[in-house]
């Protein structure tokens, strides 16, 4: 306690540091912030921290502030006061990629300050963690307080989104993060590929200028949100810091090149027409000038405004159009509302007129993905239209319409390969389009949750499109496996995957084995390659699933939401924990009639994380090698008594079993997390009412 008010008085009070509990997760700083705006940008950390610089900071009032154009660096300091009562590693993030430098300081042990930089005109070698972010890791002590200083510096619009997390939670917000972007990337590249598809059965150009348009949109966000310069071109960040403004330039260019031919303005308004295409052309020399140092930060001011002009502009020609009767630009106009609407609030956002929050800052990509499944329809809508008026016979119209709904039935198809069929059967539907925001029943399912280890240290020699061919082709392996034992994939999770069966438990665990058995057989192929093996975990638990359709009416997903899916996710977490490949609850066992062709070794009893029940897991032990299988099925006898001890609190002889299995299995890492816990319980005690359950924060 001395050390932490000695600690605490070092420093500048703060009104509102952030208070580390026990129970901290995560936390949106800005309102603990105080701010400071350098000008000439001149100023360093020894300026910034003297004791008379600290009346010049402001205290910040936005949850996420804004500072709207600027080219001036700013000053940002927060305390975070620990309560903690062991070290806890957290992680900062300052989620706006589209900022220059940031430079994060803290102080080392003997107080000196240290700093790590980052931005996105620096290489991104250079970043603490790897993301599109900008994220800082913090290791925070028992019972102190700490003051750190964030110096951000951009040209154009500068935001300071800052969180806080634990490392767990931060791993979680990656998660969810990725499952946006990834509907997104998604959407936009189905919809690319089935209108280059049409373009090249149909060969109409208007397919042709619509995918140009979305390429523009993908590579446009690919810039903004930050996923190409950590993915792609990684090793150029003046390109990725200049060439952001010649994209949008593009994207621009793009739209209004689509517009003019799908509004046929050359027939309405010809004069438009014109006007946009010189409109194109200054556009692309704005572009081109941002290369420059001397006309980028004038080009910083013009470039958002010319986003919104452009697409209002677009949007009220559109109007305009279908007033004199043009049908097609109906779909049109609903299209670019969704795209102006988002630009809108993005700008106001970007400009600090509006907060800066999950709604604002997705709302661009939001209306981006819902324009091009409109335009999508709209481009359909306008082909049949110009059909039909070429059609002079009724047999020529039932021809077209026919044609059109082939594409429909295209386009349904396309849509359908993201829903499972089994979801559809389990609801009483027919078909995708049947189903309703809201439908759902109940069923016993078993859960099957798999996933890579240290899939970030495989993928880190590879280029992102080899990445994707390495998950498809390992995905290609095991998902047969699954089909084959009457389950189905629910989702994929990047590197992992989770599957349900809804017949027996069995079918579960038999196809888990086959994918490990085909793993292993991926191996050799591999090893002979040179390249490093490939393991997974796989974790397996039994219960009552409620299958359904969740979202909102513009946008539905087919899930599966129960205890038992969680409880499957975190016993796959586990498997690292005790070194197995597969891991199950007795609850499945307990569904299967003759659980006795397994081999099986009971491992523990825990309660996982978000369950306050415990759970009996154990190891299954076919589709590893036959050299783990013959070692650990020589030393269960031994493992099984060494548990037995424990759970009598005998921790000495309980010891004692554990090292015999240690001696003949050296790699036997369950025996040697229980040898590590008789050791500590050995000298230490256990609580009073100890139960031998062990509380686990595995994820």
């Amino acid at each position: 306690m001395k050390l932490f008010l000695l600690v605490f008085l070092a420093f500048p009070i703060f009104s509102r540091p952030v208070v580390l509990e026990e129970s901290f997760q995560s936390l949106t700083i800005g309102k603990y912030l105080e701010y400071y705006e350098d000008k000439e940008g001149k100023l360093s950390i020894e300026d910034v921290t003297s004791p008379e610089f600290q009346t010049k900071f402001q205290k910040s009032k936005q949850h996420k502030p804004g500072f709207g154009i600027t080219a001036s660096a700013y000053w940002v300091k927060f305390a975070i006061s620990s309560r903690l009562r062991k070290k806890k590693q957290l992680i900062l993030e300052h989620s706006y990629p589209l900022v220059d430098e940031v430079d994060f300081y803290y102080q080392d042990l003997e107080q000196n300050w240290q700093k790590k930089l980052s931005g996105d005109t620096r290489s991104f070698a250079e970043r603490d963690l790897k993301d599109r972010n900008f994220l800082f890791e913090i290791g925070k002590e028992p019972e102190t307080i700490s003051v750190y200083y964030l110096k951000i510096r951009t040209i154009g619009t500068l935001q300071v989104p800052l969180r806080l997390y634990t490392k767990n939670k931060f791993i979680e917000s990656l998660q969810d993060e990725g499952i946006i972007l990834g509907i997104y990337y998604g959407i936009m590249s189905v919809m690319f590929i089935y209108n280059l598809l049409l373009f090249l059965s149909l060969k109409d150009s208007l397919y042709l200028y619509y995918c140009f348009y979305l390429l523009c949109s993908i590579f446009t966000f690919l810039f903004l949100n930050g996923i190409g310069f950590q993915y792609i071109w990684t090793d150029f960040p003046w390109f990725n810091n200049r060439f952001v403004f010649f994209q949008i330039a593009m994207a621009i260019i793009s739209t209004t090149i689509f517009s003019v031919k799908f509004l046929d303005l050359k027939s309405y308004f010809p004069r438009f027409k014109t006007m946009l295409i010189v409109s194109c052309v200054l556009i692309f020399i704005l572009g081109v000038l941002s290369f420059f140092d001397y006309f980028y930060s004038k080009i910083v001011s013009i470039m958002l405004p010319s986003v919104i002009l452009n697409n209002m502009v677009l949007f009220l020609i559109s109007v305009l159009v279908a007033m004199k009767g043009y049908k097609p630009a109906r779909f049109y106009i609903v299209a670019f509302f969704t795209l102006l609407i988002g630009t809108i609030l993005l700008a106001l956002s970007a400009l600090s007129f509006l907060p800066s929050n999950f709604f604002t800052e997705n709302t661009v990509q939001i209306g981006s993905a819902l324009e091009s499944i409109l335009l999508s329809l709209a481009v359909a809508d306008k082909i049949i239209f110009m059909r039909r008026e070429r059609e002079d016979t009724k047999s020529r119209l039932i021809e077209s319409q026919a044609e059109a709904i082939e594409n429909q039935k295209i386009l349904v198809r396309s849509y359908a390969r993201f829903i499972p069929f089994e979801l559809l059967r389990f609801l009483g539907k027919d078909s995708i389009t049947e189903v309703h925001l809201g439908d759902s029943v109940e069923k016993d399912m078993t859960v099957l949750f798999s996933d890579i280890r240290s899939f970030t240290s495989i993928s880190e020699g590879m280029t992102a499109e080899e990445s994707f061919a390495f998950i498809n082709s390992y995905l290609e392996m095991i998902a047969p496996s699954i089909r084959k034992y009457n389950g189905y994939i629910d989702k994929f999770l990047g590197d992992g995957i989770m599957a349900l069966f809804p017949g027996e438990p069995q079918d579960a665990i038999d196809a888990a084995i086959e994918m490990l058995e085909n793993l292993h057989l991926l191996n050799l192929k591999r090893l002979q390659k040179s390249r490093k093996r490939i393991s997974v975990g796989i974790g397996i638990h039994t219960g009552k699933q409620v299958v359904g359709v969740i979202g909102e009416k513009e946008r539905l997903e087919g899930t599966v939401i129960s205890d038992a899916v969680n409880t499957a996710a975190r016993l796959e977490g586990l498997t690292k924990a005790y070194g197995a490949a597969l891991v199950v609850s007795e609850e499945t066992l307990n569904g299967i009639e003759n659980s006795q062709k397994y081999k099986i070794r009971y491992l523990d009893t825990v309660k996982v994380k978000g369950k306050n029940q415990s759970v009996r897991i154990l190891e299954v032990l076919e589709g590893m090698s036959e050299r783990i299988i013959h070692v650990k099925s020589k030393t269960k006898a031994e493992f099984s008594k060494g548990i037995q001890y424990y759970q009598e609190k005998r921790f000495d002889l309980a010891e004692k079993s554990f090292r015999e299995v240690l001696r003949v299995d050296p790699k036997d890492k369950a025996a040697e997390l229980y040898h590590n816990r008789c050791a500590f319980y050995a000298k230490h005690g256990v609580e009073q009412g100890w139960s031998g359950i062990e509380d686990l924060d595995f994820k």
